[in-house]
C-alpha cells in the first residue's frame, strides 16, 4: 500500500492490486495509514507495517493475517500504531 486511506480503494495500492488474498505478502510504505472500514473483510498473507504507519480496523471490519491452513506473520517497525475497533486475527506471530 502506498497511499493512505481506504483498504478497499485499488488506487491506494501499487499496481492497483488490493491486498486481499492469503498468498499475498503485504507491505505498507512508511508514513501510510490504511483503514479497514465496517463491512470489509480481508484475508492476507505475511504483512509488514513500516515506519510511522497507523492501521485502523473500524467496528464491523475484519482483517485476517493468514488463515487456519496458512500461518502468516505481521511485522511492525518504528512508531507503528494498530487500532482495532473491529476484528484482527493473526494466524502466526
Amino acid at each position: 500500500m502506498n497511499t493512505s486511506g481506504n483498504w478497499a480503494t485499488a488506487s491506494n495500492w501499487s499496481g492497483n492490486n488490493i491486498g486481499d488474498i492469503v498468498t499475498e505478502t503485504v507491505s505498507v510504505t512508511n508514513n501510510i495509514n490504511p483503514t479497514v472500514f465496517s463491512g470489509s473483510n480481508y484475508t492476507i498473507g505475511t504483512t509488514t507495517l513500516n515506519n510511522n504507519n497507523t492501521l485502523t480496523i473500524n467496528s464491523g471490519g475484519t482483517l485476517n493475517i493468514g488463515n487456519s491452513s496458512t500461518a502468516s506473520n505481521i511485522t511492525t517497525n518504528n512508531n507503528t500504531v494498530i487500532t482495532v475497533g473491529g476484528t484482527l486475527v493473526i494466524w502466526g506471530n
